[in-house]
């Protein structure tokens, strides 16, 4: 089963569902630094970006994601 995914915030008062189109991500390779106690101290500094729409209500937006947090923004057609 697929994780659950970040989904634009909305006002919207119907029960809106977003479809996800083509995702482009950067593949840059960071190389990995650890603390003395060997933990993970540096960030994947890739990105995902997109688009996605909802098919109830017809609104769009553009995301990109980065360090686990995504924004969306609104666009009109």
């Amino acid at each position: 089963m697929e994780k659950t995914k970040a989904v634009p915030q909305t006002d919207c008062d119907k029960e809106c569902k977003f479809l996800f189109g083509s995702e482009f991500k950067t593949m840059v390779y960071y190389q990995p630094m650890y603390d003395k106690q060997g933990n993970l101290i540096s960030k994947d500094g890739n990105t995902i970006s997109g688009a996605c729409n909802c098919i109830v209500c017809n609104k769009h937006w553009t995301y990109i994601c980065a360090h686990d947090n995504t924004n969306f923004t609104e666009w009109s057609k």
